[in-house]
């Protein structure tokens, strides 16, 4: 019992481990703060509840930390977007892509490529 829950413990970090640590975005500006939005976007009460980054649209965009994409979609606002479950109560958000690169339901590691950087969606321009 004891070898089969060491086993598992280390396919976890198998499943969900990788390079990344998200310091490549800090390559490029933000564009967007965490927190009011400027420019005069009135959605969500005016809170930003992100960070964007101006980027080439194509730009690799990686996981900054592993898990399962438990949502993939395109919406009105943030039109090409991927949801990461990253923990218990934790997930990541990457929204505004040109091009989503995973699937719902697939198991994702840090560092690995998941979308194309865009300036998709209603809500990119304030």
């Amino acid at each position: 019992l004891k070898k089969k829950l060491v086993d598992k413990v280390k396919s976890w970090f198998e499943d969900f481990g990788g390079g990344g640590d998200g310091s490549y975005l800090f390559d490029h500006p933000i564009w967007q703060r965490f927190g009011s939005y400027t420019g005069g976007l009135n959605f969500n009460g005016g809170r930003h509840y992100g960070i964007d980054f101006q980027m080439p649209t194509g730009t690799n965009i990686y996981a900054v930390k592993g898990g399962i994409a438990d949502k993939v979609w395109t919406d009105y606002g943030g039109c090409n977007s991927i949801q990461i479950k990253t923990g218990a109560n934790e997930w990541n958000w990457y929204m505004h892509l040109s091009k989503q690169l995973v699937r719902q339901g697939q198991r994702i590691k840090a560092g690995q490529l998941i979308g194309k950087s865009g300036a998709t969606g209603n809500f990119v321009r304030g």
